[in-house]
């Protein structure tokens, strides 16, 4: 069975981090090479499971969930700020996600817990579950979760490629670029990478039209 190695996080056990919080603690002093390597081992899941050069979806993240003999399973999510979560025990590899989610969160979800499968399955979990505390572990998994249905590279040079051919302003640019690839990726990630890559003014997404946006679809 696939299993991609964090270089990161072979260090980190070598020096005898075994939970979540250690690992969270050790990488808040500097994430920078782990965050990168989060999205490098994405694209190694993208090579490996032969997806096309374009935005995955629900179905070819199924196939991996399968290959991966992870269990899906749906629950009516009464904790809004718990999306997903992953188990793995003597019981096998589950996942857990709200059934009320979009599609693109629902995507952004299965990709999100698969970087906690491929990553941190052998982690001690921490004693209590911390809904609001982000912290570099799922920091890492958002951007492996980005990175495996829409990589950064293809992005932007699709951005760019749109933006040359319809001259249009940049939201607008965007909101045509996801029509056109029928991304699952979030509206909130679109807009988190405009403005990180400097396509785009963060002041540019204040509008109650784009808020709506983000909110239906997240």
């Amino acid at each position: 069975m696939f299993q991609p190695v964090s270089l990161v996080m072979e260090r980190m056990k070598g020096h005898g981090m075994e939970s979540v919080a250690q690992v969270a603690a050790l990488l808040a002093l500097d994430p920078a090479a782990y965050y990168a390597e989060m999205k490098q081992i994405a694209r190694q899941v993208r090579e490996h499971y032969r997806v096309a050069p374009r935005p995955i979806g629900i179905e070819e993240l199924g196939k991996i969930y399968r290959a991966q003999r992870i269990r899906l399973t749906f629950w009516s999510g009464k904790v809004r700020s718990l999306r997903g979560a992953y188990f793995n025990d003597e019981l096998g590899v589950d996942v857990m996600v709200m059934k009320e989610l979009s599609e693109d969160a629902l995507a952004f979800t299965m990709a999100h817990e698969l970087k906690h499968h491929f990553v941190d399955s052998d982690l001690k979990p921490p004693a209590e579950r911390i809904f609001h505390q982000l912290n570099p572990v799922e920091i890492g998994a958002d951007l492996f979760a980005g990175e495996l249905l829409y990589p950064e590279k293809d992005f932007e040079a699709d951005l760019r490629r749109l933006q040359e051919k319809t001259r249009a302003c940049p939201v607008g640019v965007l909101l045509l670029l996801k029509e056109r690839t029928r991304t699952t990726l979030p509206y909130r990630v679109f807009r988190e990478r405009a403005v990180s890559m400097g396509f785009a003014s963060a002041g540019e997404f204040r509008t109650s039209s784009w808020r709506r946006l983000e909110n239906a679809n997240w």
